[in-house]
């Protein structure tokens, strides 16, 4: 199964869900919205990719609804909100944590370079 987000307007994303049938979804996502479950420490995309995972715990691609606002989630699944505020703190520290490893990757090919280069 996969999820792939496709940003059609700030607020506006399409989300495709490739399991045995394939699905579309269209989903608006408000700043305010936003701001109130992640406090901005994720990106949008990564927000409604963790609620389409969250989604398809719960029932199949096949369910979810083909356009809505996330917060509608919530109303079928009283649960959701808490469950992603919860998890924030977990999505970030891996997200800031994936990225200090790619930064320190990055560094060690420059320095891995630089010595290269001077030992010519």
């Amino acid at each position: 199964m996969s999820i792939f987000i496709k940003t059609l307007l700030n607020n506006k994303f399409e989300i495709t869900i490739r399991n045995k049938f394939i699905t579309k979804h269209t989903v608006i996502l408000t700043d305010e919205y936003h701001d109130a479950l992640t406090k901005k420490k994720i990106s949008k995309k990564k927000l409604l990719e963790y609620s389409f995972q969250f989604l398809l715990e719960r029932e199949p691609n096949t369910s979810i609804l083909s356009i809505f606002e996330l917060g509608i989630i919530s109303k079928y699944f009283p649960e959701y909100e808490r469950e992603i505020k919860k998890n924030v703190v977990k999505f970030w520290e891996i997200e800031k944590n994936y990225a200090s490893f790619v930064m320190k990757k990055k560094k060690n090919y420059i320095v891995a370079d630089m010595k290269r280069l001077l030992l010519k």
